[in-house]
């Protein structure tokens, strides 16, 4: 089913252009969005929706990472990790900017539901045992592969930043 966003706002179109499509596959076949760019009425109920649904996806790409029978390499493991979660990502950023752009009591009100949430989510994968034990093995294996400067600097961030979330 085809859904069509009806934009009202240069913001609303920013929406559009980063908000899948199939979040709203059998809810309702038009969404108007407010002036307050997806935000009130109906935005609040989509933004929860979408932010939902990008942890939701996040961690079945993370899911697949620990499952990858296979020996972690930076491919398999470190880049993978790197590209997880992008839908999740670029929505909220469009809040966050939302939030300080145009805010009003009701993106507060939603900021004080979704904020916790991803906090939460940000924790569960930084405190992932078995996420950092993949990572850690090719962080400790790295002199065995043949890595760019880039990839070797994406490496070390991300393992460090693993340390110093408390995940050695």
């Amino acid at each position: 089913m085809q859904v069509n966003i009806v934009p009202q706002s240069v913001a609303d179109h920013f929406i559009q252009s980063i908000v899948p499509s199939d979040i709203f596959a059998g809810k309702q076949n038009v969404i108007f969005l407010s002036e307050n760019a997806a935000m009130c009425g109906k935005g609040n109920a989509m933004e929860r929706r979408t932010i939902r649904e990008g942890i939701r996806r996040q961690n079945a790409e993370i899911e697949a990472i620990i499952r990858n029978p296979e020996v972690p390499t930076f491919a398999n493991t470190v880049l993978a990790y790197e590209k997880s979660g992008e839908m999740l990502h670029r929505v909220s950023t469009v809040f966050g900017n939302l939030l300080s752009a145009e805010t009003d009591d009701d993106l507060q009100e939603l900021a004080k539901e979704i904020m916790p949430m991803m906090s939460e989510h940000e924790n569960n994968i930084s405190l992932n045992e078995e996420l950092f034990a993949r990572i850690k093995a090719v962080y400790e294996q790295q002199d065995k592969e043949t890595l760019s400067p880039e990839q070797h600097k994406l490496l070390e961030d991300i393992y460090n930043g693993f340390v110093r979330n408390g995940a050695n």
